[in-house]
C-alpha cells in the first residue's frame, strides 16, 4: 500500500486524469435505466471506470505513471456500488522488470570498480612530483572526470532509479542530479576530446609551449560541456510533457547532449588517423615489421583513451530483438569499465609509474632495514617533451646488494 504521503504527492499527476475523465463521462450515453448499475467514476489514483451493470467486473490498463503493461480491476456490486480498485498487477514486479534491472546492476558495479582505480591512479599522479608534466595533467584531469561521472551515475541509480516513490515525486532535486549527471557525462567526452587534441598537437608542435594547450584544454573539458548543458535543461523544463519522473523518460531532446558527444568521437578518430601516419613517419628507420608493430600497439592503447571503442556499438537493435539484452550489457560493461582500462593502461601498466612505484618501494624497505637486491638491468624510457621532440632516457644499474639498519 502507499502511504498518505505518496498519495498526496501524486495529486499533480492524478488531478488532471481525474478532470479527463469527467469530461469523457459526461459525453457518455447509457442505457441501464431498467436495470442497477454503478456509475462512472475515477479512483484515487485517476484511474477511470464507466458505467458498468452490477455485478460485474470492470478492466482498465494500469495508470502511466506504475510504468506497468497490466490492469486495474474494479468489482460493481449487485447492490450497484463500486468496490475498492484492484492495483495488484501495477504493483508488483515480474519477471521482465527485474530481469531489466541487471544492466543497471552491471552499471554501479563497473563503475565502482572504475572510481576505486581512478582514485588510486590519481593519487599516484598528484603525490609522485616526477610524474608532473602537461600529458599527466590531461590524464589526471580525465580520471577526475570519469570518477565524477560515475559517482553521478550510481547517485541517480540509487536515489531516482531505485526508488519509486522519489519519480512519483518529481522533486527539483532529482532533476538537478539528471543535469548534473548528463553535464559530466559530457565532461567526460570532451576531456577524451582533448587527450586527441594535446598528443595530436604536441606531435606537431604547433604550440611552442604546452602550457597555452593545457589552457585550451581546461577551457574545452569543464567550460564548453556547460552550454549544451543548459540548453539541454532549458528546453527540458520548458516542455510539461516531458517534465516527469526525474526526467528520467528519455526525450527526444537528448541530441543536445549526444550531439557533441559525436562529433567529439569524430574528431577523435581523425586525431587518431593522423596521431598513427606521424607515428609511421617518425619510424622510418624502424624495419617494417616491427614499425607495423608499434603502430598496431599505439593504435589499440590509444582506442579506449579516446573512447573510439563507442563507435563500435552505434545502433541499438529493436527492443524484441534477441540481440537488444546482449547489447544493452555489453553497452554497461564498455561504458562503466572504461575508466578502470585507461587506468591500467595509462597507470598501473606505464612504465614511467612502475619504475617510480619500484623505486619508492625500494627506498622504504631500506628504510626498515631490509636488504634489497638489484640486479643488472637496463631501463629505457620513451617520451614525447612539451615541444614534440621524442627523449631517450636509458639506465644501466648493476647489481649491487643494500643493507640498511632500520632507524631506532
Amino acid at each position: 500500500m502507499l502511504s498518505k504521503t505518496m498519495l498526496n504527492s501524486l495529486q499533480f499527476l492524478v488531478l488532471p486524469l481525474v478532470r479527463e475523465c469527467q469530461q469523457r463521462l459526461a459525453s457518455f450515453t447509457f442505457n441501464f435505466t431498467d436495470d442497477v448499475f454503478c456509475n462512472g467514476t475515477a479512483d484515487d489514483f485517476g484511474g477511470c471506470f464507466n458505467f458498468t451493470k452490477a455485478g460485474r467486473v470492470e478492466k482498465i490498463q494500469c495508470p502511466f505513471f506504475f510504468n506497468k503493461k497490466g490492469f486495474v480491476y474494479k468489482v460493481c456490486s449487485r447492490e450497484g456500488k463500486w468496490l475498492k480498485s484492484d492495483y495488484q498487477e501495477c504493483r508488483q514486479h515480474n519477471y521482465e522488470e527485474v530481469t531489466a534491472m541487471y544492466p543497471v546492476y552491471v552499471f554501479i558495479g563497473g563503475y565502482l570498480v572504475s572510481i576505486v582505480l581512478l582514485a588510486i591512479s590519481l593519487f599516484i599522479f598528484l603525490y609522485f612530483p616526477q610524474l608532473q608534466c602537461g600529458r599527466v595533467t590531461v590524464h589526471k584531469n580525465l580520471f577526475l572526470s570519469y570518477i565524477l561521472t560515475g559517482i553521478s551515475w550510481i547517485s541517480y541509480f540509487v536515489l531516482v532509479t531505485f526508488n519509486g516513490e522519489v519519480l512519483l515525486r518529481n522533486p527539483s532535486w532529482c532533476q538537478i542530479l539528471h543535469v548534473f549527471t548528463y553535464f559530466f557525462m559530457l565532461c567526460n567526452y570532451f576531456w577524451m576530446f582533448c587527450e586527441g587534441l594535446y598528443l595530436h598537437t604536441i606531435l606537431l608542435r604547433v604550440f611552442s609551449t604546452g602550457r597555452k594547450l593545457i589552457a585550451a584544454c581546461h577551457v574545452t573539458g569543464w567550460g564548453f560541456p556547460l552550454i549544451p548543458t543548459a540548453v539541454y535543461a532549458f528546453v527540458r523544463s520548458s516542455d510539461s510533457s516531458k517534465n516527469t519522473k526525474c526526467w528520467n523518460p528519455y526525450a527526444e531532446y537528448l541530441w543536445i547532449i549526444y550531439g557533441p558527444i559525436i562529433g567529439s568521437l569524430l574528431l577523435n578518430v581523425i586525431f587518431l588517423i593522423n596521431i598513427v601516419r606521424l607515428l609511421m613517419t617518425k619510424l622510418k628507420r624502424v624495419p617494417e615489421a616491427a614499425q607495423t608493430k608499434k603502430a598496431a600497439k599505439a593504435t589499440l592503447v590509444l582506442i579506449p583513451l579516446l573512447g573510439l571503442h563507442n563507435l563500435l556499438l552505434p545502433v541499438r537493435p529493436e527492443d524484441d530483438s534477441p540481440m537488444a539484452e546482449v547489447y544493452t550489457f555489453l553497452i554497461a560493461i564498455s561504458l562503466s569499465l572504461q575508466g578502470s582500462f585507461v587506468a591500467i593502461i595509462y597507470c598501473f601498466c606505464n612504465g614511467e609509474v612502475t619504475t617510480i612505484l619500484k623505486r619508492k618501494w625500494k627506498q622504504h624497505l631500506l628504510m626498515r632495514g631490509t636488504c634489497i637486491k638489484i640486479g643488472n638491468s637496463h631501463i629505457t624510457t620513451y617520451s614525447v617533451t612539451e615541444n614534440g621532440q621524442m627523449e631517450v632516457v636509458s639506465e644501466e644499474i648493476n647489481e649491487v646488494r643494500k643493507c640498511q639498519p632500520a632507524h631506532i
